[in-house]
């Protein structure tokens, strides 16, 4: 099984922008990759597609042999995206930062605490 398997994904926006264009690609369990590329080239926008903050317009992702289409939730609770901003808000500390993400991704609170503590 992959860990990542996306067969023919687009993205195109309301704008008509077209950021991915058929893109194909495995990641196997256990592996770490890199995305690298010239702005523009889709990085985010396939970051955004795999962590389920946006829709493909077409293709097909699974992430740990689940469909991203009908089982969001539950790939959610199975990866982790760190911002390459330093906080959710600038006026919140680390500790707040890291209890916000727990609620919007509804992480039970004994298990948020612990993973917090980690």
């Amino acid at each position: 099984m992959f860990a990542i398997e996306i067969r023919d994904l687009v993205k195109k926006y309301k704008n008509g922008v077209c950021a991915l264009n058929g893109l194909n690609m495995n990641v196997n369990t256990g592996n770490i990759f890199s995305l690298l590329g010239e702005n523009g080239a889709g990085k985010s926008s396939l970051i955004q597609i795999l962590t389920t903050f946006y829709k493909p317009s077409s293709g097909k992702v699974k992430v740990f042999g689940k469909d991203l289409s009908s089982e969001a939730a539950w790939i959610r609770t199975q990866i982790a995206c760190v911002s390459q901003k330093i906080s959710v808000d600038e006026h919140l500390s680390l500790m707040e930062n890291m209890v916000f993400q727990s609620r919007l991704y509804q992480v039970e609170k004994k298990t948020a605490e612990k993973r917090i503590a980690d």
